[in-house]
């Protein structure tokens, strides 16, 4: 329906403001958006009023009905509550880490946000040409303009959009909450900083607020805007953007949005179906598979790989190990205070070699770094307690307290005290506590250790086991005695004991756990029938005894899956320009 000059010229006299914010708002997304200042710059030269320029303009562009709905509505109130500048300026910096921008091979497709160590929260509709469904080539994501780009090696979840949105728009509750246009995705490295998703979506009440929203604000991808959203309550909420400085440009899709608490609200849907608006929190929040995928990721039970990449070093048949680990984090093994790594062959060197790094990376990846301290045994020591004492406290000697001297009772006595005392420095030196418990990592000892210091090991070990703050992995060290209750597993130990974990061997099924721990990460979606292939051209040549395989078999396992799965993940160099 055309608009005419005279209803636009009396709109102009009232409130002249928001007629270039309605202006502003039912362009859309354009590069070359038409204000009022431009419109008033044209009738500077042409002689024309400004409600004719403006009707004209609204009326060749078909505007002029949406346009003329937008401004007879009521105008109500914002919310009061606004943006903490200081929590804002931290916020900003830590956004640095955990926005991300989405490249295929053409060039800039959309906006993510980390959620988690290696997945990306989006909108789906970023991940595809059109609405055809067919995927984007040569997907990367990267941190800010001139950072490595990242490939995308899969979509661990996804729910698309309805085939209504990409034109006519949708109303209908239901259908919407099926279809709410969120995808993640799965990058092939692991990072460190993310954003961490709350638990319940934030409430929203009907009206408008203020939010931030991350977005394409320049050619380069860079820029937060503070919008206005307005909400109905239906369910889910209807959260369309009113823009009074302007509109998002192409590309923003998938942008995240924060209410004045900085609490996720929703990701920007762009203008898939000619408004822009905001998929919601709430539409999503609840899905398990969607919660599950995230919690995994962030705190994940095992890692197939050291680097946290399929072309690193793979960890095949440490599942127990893996698990272990993480149980204690989550606090599931609270009777498991050691791990004792024992070889099946006492010259066997692999396994052994990466057990720390592959420690600290599980404790990293759930959380916990910087959470281990390493022990180095070795045939000089003469006094263990008073080495290890030493690097901890400097030049004050560790000697045993009033009551438990060396000439008033049993040098075990004396070494007995002075191993309770080095716990509790070793706990307290590290910021251990019984939540968040540090882990001593003792190095197999390759020359052997003096009948003296391999007796204040174990009543070392002996301490740790008593004492919630601190967990051990004793590496190697079989001819050695290692105190407290065994089991294989964790879950069997009913008082404080020790886990053994045996290395020397794996089987098929160690490699299919591998091979399914990658395929889910990086939600590459492998069928059943492409992972046995992959398993079995992995095994191939490779020479059994009966059903297992020597650890030496590892490294030429490894290669082989690797080999295996490159013709399956996107290929290197498949960045953005």
């Amino acid at each position: 329906m055309p608009v005419t000059s005279a209803e636009l010229k009396q709109h102009l006299e009232q409130n002249e403001a928001a007629v270039d914010r309605v202006l502003r708002r039912v362009q859309g997304f354009t590069d070359s958006l038409m204000t009022l200042d431009a419109l008033r710059s044209t009738a500077g030269i042409t002689g024309q009023p400004l409600e004719e320029l403006l009707a004209d303009y609204l009326n060749e562009e078909n505007l002029g009905w949406e346009f003329m709905f937008h401004l007879t509505q009521p105008i109500e109130p914002i919310n009061a509550a606004n943006f903490d500048l200081e929590d804002l300026g931290d916020f900003a910096h830590k956004m640095l880490g955990f926005k991300l921008y989405v490249f295929d091979e053409i060039g800039f497709c959309g906006i993510a946000t980390l959620v988690s160590h290696r997945l990306a929260l989006t909108a789906w509709h970023v991940t595809v040409k059109d609405k055809r469904k067919e995927r984007r080539s040569g997907l990367t994501v990267r941190t800010q303009e001139g950072s490595k780009s990242l490939r995308v090696l899969g979509v661990r979840f996804e729910m698309p959009c309805h085939d209504d949105q990409w034109d006519v728009g949708l109303q209908d509750g239901d259908i919407l909450r099926a279809n709410p246009d969120v995808a993640l995705l799965a990058i092939e490295q692991p990072m460190t900083t993310y954003y961490e998703l709350p638990a319940k979506p934030p409430a929203w009440m009907t009206g408008r607020r203020k939010l931030c929203l991350s977005h394409r604000q320049d050619d380069n991808g860079r820029g937060v805007t503070f919008v206005t959203g307005r909400a109905t309550i239906d369910d889910p909420p209807r959260i369309q953007l009113e823009w009074e400085d302007g509109v998002t440009r192409p590309g923003s899709s998938g942008g995240s949005v924060f209410d004045t608490d900085l609490a996720f609200a929703g990701f920007h849907q762009g203008q898939l179906n000619g408004v822009s608006e905001i998929v919601p929190y709430a539409t999503f929040a609840g899905i398990d598979e969607f919660t599950q995928a995230i919690a995994e990721d962030r705190a994940p039970p095992y890692i197939y790989s050291l680097t946290g990449r399929v072309d690193g070093h793979l960890i095949i048949g440490r599942q127990r190990y893996c698990h272990a680990i993480h149980d204690v984090v989550r606090g599931a093994a609270r009777h498991l205070r050691g791990i004792w790594i024992k070889r099946m062959e006492i010259d066997q060197t692999t396994g052994l070699e990466f057990s720390y790094d592959l420690l600290c990376q599980v404790l990293a990846q759930n959380g916990q770094a910087a959470q281990v301290f390493r022990v180095e045994l070795s045939l000089g020591m003469e006094d263990l307690l008073e080495t290890l004492n030493a690097r901890l406290h400097g030049g004050t000697p560790l000697l045993a307290r009033p009551g438990a001297a060396d000439d008033e009772t049993s040098e075990g006595a004396s070494d007995k005290d002075r191993a309770r005392q080095l716990v509790d420095l070793l706990a307290k030196t590290t910021g251990a506590t019984a939540d968040r418990p540090s882990w001593i990592y003792f190095d197999n000892p390759r020359g052997g250790l003096r009948k003296a210091a391999q007796q204040q090991l174990e009543l070392l070990l002996a301490m740790i086991l008593s004492d919630t703050r601190l967990r051990f992995v004793m590496a190697g060290g079989e001819t050695y005695s290692v105190p407290g209750p065994k089991a294989e597993n964790a879950s069997a130990l009913t008082g404080p004991g020790v886990m053994v974990d045996y290395i020397g061997q794996f089987d098929r099924e160690d490699v299919r756990h591998t091979l399914e721990a990658i395929n889910r990460s990086l939600g590459l979606g492998l069928p059943t029938h492409v992972v046995d292939f992959v398993l079995m051209q992995a095994l191939h040549g490779v020479q059994a005894q009966g059903t297992v395989y020597r650890s030496a078999e590892v490294k030429t396992v490894s290669e082989n899956l690797q080999r295996s799965l490159a013709p399956l993940l996107p290929a290197e160099g498949a960045s953005s320009p």
